[in-house]
């Protein structure tokens, strides 16, 4: 399965917004983000509504089963449209609905304001990540795990917002996002605890959703009701441990010749 990864910030005068955009690219290219490789993943900011647009054309023309899409910087809400606004640049802005039916499958995550004026974002102190130190794992074997359960996934347009409609999305200058840092630190702490391979993504939102909401923010989602879902980090040292007692045995889906 092919994947890739747009990482977009709007840094106007704050240094929260590329914190943010290097913790979800060292998330995705460590063994438990699921071993993204540094040429799936584009990382752009600033940018104008005219080479966004083209970026996403490229994208969608190349056909990808997997499209990640992370934005973090400024937003609103368009009352009429009922959908977020991204401000891309100062002057620049659009709605969300230019990220629908670029890949079979989707995930959008939103980190920024859902109020009605647009508001500046609130700033608090967060939590800083957990660091875990990666290991030698066999980053082969760690992508075909994750790109198993991709397969598996379900065709739709998985959408994460870190505030409901009419909030504001709370972060720290020094730390980035409240909600996007919370989010990947979960992950991190549920593939270091869990004693199943994968964290999946209903999982992590919920438990993140109910950890960092706030009396002003609550993160919400818009996720499938179904057996198989999105993969969101790997437990890499249950997989190890897996193929240890198995003797290596793969899954026959995990070929080169499927999917």
């Amino acid at each position: 399965m092919n994947r890739f990864a747009l990482l977009l910030g709007n840094n106007r005068g704050s240094i929260g917004v590329p914190i943010d955009i290097e913790a979800y690219r060292s998330f995705l290219t460590s063994s438990i983000g699921g071993a993204w490789k540094p040429e799936e993943i584009l990382i752009q900011y600033d940018l104008t509504v005219e080479t966004l647009l083209e970026i996403l054309d490229i994208i969608k023309a190349r056909c990808y089963d997997y499209f990640l899409f992370v934005f973090s910087g400024h937003g609103g809400i368009d009352r009429t449209l009922h959908e977020t606004i991204l401000e891309l640049k100062s002057g620049e802005e659009i709605g969300e609905s230019c990220l629908n039916s670029i890949a079979t499958r989707q995930l959008s995550i939103l980190d920024c304001c859902r109020d009605y004026e647009n508001g500046e974002e609130h700033l608090q102190a967060s939590r800083t990540p957990q660091l875990i130190k990666e290991s030698s794992y066999d980053i082969s074997a760690i992508r075909k795990i994750y790109e198993s359960a991709l397969y598996y996934a379900p065709a739709f347009h998985h959408r994460i917002y870190a505030c409901q409609e009419g909030e504001c999305a709370s972060g720290s200058y020094l730390k980035g996002g409240h909600f996007s840092q919370s989010f990947l630190k979960m992950a991190r702490t549920l593939a270091s605890t869990s004693d199943d391979e994968l964290v999946y993504l209903n999982d992590c939102f919920l438990r993140t959703a109910v950890s960092c909401a706030t009396e002003e923010q609550h993160p919400d989602a818009i996720l499938p009701r179904s057996l198989h879902q999105l993969p969101w980090a790997v437990n890499a040292k249950a997989f190890s441990l897996y193929e240890e007692i198995c003797g290596g045995f793969l899954n026959p889906i995990w070929s080169t010749t499927n999917p």
